[in-house]
């Protein structure tokens, strides 16, 4: 079922016709190859900051950049910052690519304590290509970028921007 918001199908029109590898496959309608193109992992790797992280991601996931959770270093947060970091996941998961969010962890743990490390390298990912269009930021592994799209796009979404 689609879900792009037709506010997108601008943006998707320009990018499947601004990619000279898609002309063949618009020129005949293939909009399930496209979209098949669309959601492959986006190469060279681009960046994004994850909107569902939860504790189990931080606690028991090692990083891409090898690092792990302390719960030595979080026992020895004061009450009112354990506090802080619950609310923070008070609805199960936490949306990394708010700047509160991240400011937040920051303050609790300290901005280079191993813990903050650790938390903004298990906040991010790798992003489809079809992700990328709608992201804006850097994109790199140490300055991710956000999203105002976020899935996987299907062919109706293809088809209905480039119908638009």
């Amino acid at each position: 079922m689609s879900h792009l918001p037709t506010s997108k199908y601008a943006a998707l029109k320009t990018a499947i016709n601004a990619d000279a590898n898609f002309a063949s496959l618009v020129a005949i309608s293939d909009w399930p190859a496209i979209v098949n193109a669309l959601n492959l992992q986006f190469l060279p790797s681009y960046w994004v900051l994850r909107t569902d992280v939860s504790r189990s991601d931080i606690y028991f996931n090692t990083s891409i950049d090898g690092t792990t959770w302390s719960f030595t270093i979080y026992k020895g947060q004061s009450v009112p910052e354990q506090g802080a970091w619950s609310e923070i996941f008070s609805d199960g998961r936490a949306n990394f690519a708010l700047a509160n969010v991240t400011a937040a962890i920051s303050a609790i743990f300290g901005a280079a304590n191993a813990n903050t490390v650790h938390c903004k390298a298990i906040g991010k990912r790798t992003a489809t290509y079809g992700e990328k269009i709608f992201a804006s930021g850097a994109g790199t592994q140490a300055n991710p970028s956000t999203m105002s799209f976020e899935g996987n796009l299907d062919s109706e979404d293809v088809r209905r921007a480039m119908l638009s």
